[in-house]
């Protein structure tokens, strides 16, 4: 009977890593022509053109854009499955730095989206992997550039908090990660299916995919933390908090 389980167990494992591999490659593959449509469309819509076939090259533009935007996700998560625990073999990095030193390129992206993105950093120390923590933080700013729509106001947040002040935190200290914007929120009805990948809330707006959440669920459950969403101050908007396990003082 063991014997049959384990082999069970391993053959689930094969299954698993050869679905990561075919995301990974099919998502490398994706990449190049996505980018050559995204690229020609773009041209042609800042070259004159006849006015029959503009909305033609519009809809062409947003489908490759979306189609790009998929490809990295789906390469995303692939990569993310793919790697071991980061709580464990991660390195030790401060999450405010992390976030400080990308701010350019997401304050830059807000601001094409016609949103103010602030940010209210304390320094916090934590095990894991800089680049998934980028992803994470990414998908979330994304999700707010998507829904709470021009003219939010989106801030981003790193404290250390002790466990006594917070039922979501286990024992000891967390390194809390927030995102929250003052836009329109998520209806109660989608809350128990946002998790679902590819699934999209019955008011979604923009060209999204339905992974962002779910990519974002997968990277903190694999540093060992939780998510929990919450509505933002006022009763409006959207909270998005993140809680890590701190790193120790020894690590």
């Amino acid at each position: 009977m063991g014997e049959a389980i384990n082999d069970l167990l391993q053959r689930l494992r094969v299954a698993a890593a050869a679905q990561r591999g075919f995301l990974d490659d099919a998502s490398h593959q994706l990449r190049t022509p996505l980018a050559v449509i995204l690229s020609e469309s773009a041209q042609a819509l800042q070259e004159p053109h006849p006015e029959a076939l503009h909305g033609h090259l519009v809809r062409l533009n947003s489908a490759a854009q979306r189609g790009a935007h998929l490809s990295h996700q789906l390469l995303t998560l692939a990569r993310a499955e793919g790697s071991a625990k980061p709580e464990a073999s991660g390195q030790t990095i401060d999450l405010a730095r992390l976030i400080a030193d990308s701010a350019t390129e997401w304050v830059n992206s807000a601001r094409r989206a016609g949103q103010d993105l602030g940010f209210e950093l304390e320094p916090t120390t934590m095990r894991g992997e800089p680049w998934q923590l980028r992803e994470l933080l990414g998908n979330l700013l994304h999700n707010a550039a998507m829904h709470a729509g021009s003219g939010a106001q989106v801030t981003v947040r790193t404290r250390r908090m002790e466990a006594s002040r917070d039922g979501d935190v286990g024992r000891g200290t967390a390194v809390v990660l927030e995102v929250e914007d003052d836009g329109p929120g998520i209806a109660a009805q989608d809350l128990p299916r946002v998790w679902a990948r590819f699934y999209r809330g019955t008011h979604a707006k923009g060209a999204g995919t339905g992974l962002g959440l779910a990519i974002v669920q997968h990277i903190a459950r694999a540093h060992g933390g939780d998510v929990h969403l919450h509505a933002g101050q006022g009763g409006r908007g959207l909270r998005v908090r993140i809680t890590f396990p701190a790193a120790s003082r020894a690590a």
